[in-house]
């Protein structure tokens, strides 16, 4: 067996025995992993401290069956600022993205205040880590987890196309609801030979005041145009 396989199985085997010997402790390896635990219905929750700088703290939580979106907090507990960022992973390690106050698509939130919210889509039955690197030393933190049913994810690789009135008609449309403080519903669109303009707009069904932010943008992510309808 090559030297550098020897080492690798090696480092990966001591990891896994220390997370082992001391479970209560998260550490820097995401093998070491602590489990966010349930907190209320729908809710799971984890607490952690940034003991020195550029410190990655690694949470796991599964997806229940029931729910299809992730909302993520993470709220200072105590003085100091978080000054931390959030990433999440699927089971293989790959980075998900996911939607922040601060980006549609990212890999990656950054926060300086108080708090950090972000959510995510997930599949159910699938495991995710979740990634808390702080930089302001000494800063205690609590992680929140809600599982969330939404009607559209708030992700331009699960968006649901709008559907075209009647036959004929150059008008497309689709219903939805904003089911949470940072949602962000997707909905693909396929112009029309032809087309040269396109007018977005959106409306409240009770008629009240909406001033929602839409964005069109292109198959790569790139935005053309933006607007408050």
């Amino acid at each position: 067996m090559p030297a550098t396989s020897y080492k690798i199985s090696k480092l990966v085997a001591l990891e896994i025995l220390e997370s082992r010997v001391n479970p209560s402790v998260n550490s820097d390896c995401i093998l070491a992993a602590l489990p966010v635990l349930p907190d209320g219905d729908s809710m799971w929750a984890a607490s952690g401290n940034i003991e020195k700088s550029q410190e990655i703290d690694w949470f796991s939580w599964t997806a229940p069956a029931e729910v299809n979106t992730a909302l993520l907090t993470v709220t200072r507990d105590g003085t100091g600022n978080l000054d931390s960022t959030i990433r999440i992973r699927d089971s293989r390690g790959d980075p998900v993205n996911f939607h922040s106050p601060y980006g549609d698509d990212t890999t990656s939130s950054y926060a300086y205040g108080n708090q950090s919210l972000v959510d995510c889509p997930v599949v159910p039955g699938e495991n995710y880590f979740f990634e808390i690197q702080g930089k302001s030393v000494g800063v205690s933190y609590r992680l929140n987890v809600q599982g969330l049913l939404d009607d559209f994810g708030s992700s331009m690789a699960v968006g649901v196309p709008l559907a075209q009135k009647q036959s004929g008609q150059m008008v497309w449309s689709q219903k939805g609801s904003i089911d949470f403080a940072t949602d962000t519903d997707w909905f693909p669109w396929v112009a029309p030979m032809g087309t040269g303009y396109v007018r977005i707009d959106a409306a409240r069904d009770d008629g009240n005041n909406f001033t929602p932010r839409i964005s069109l943008k292109d198959s790569f992510g790139t935005q053309l145009a933006y607007g408050y309808g």
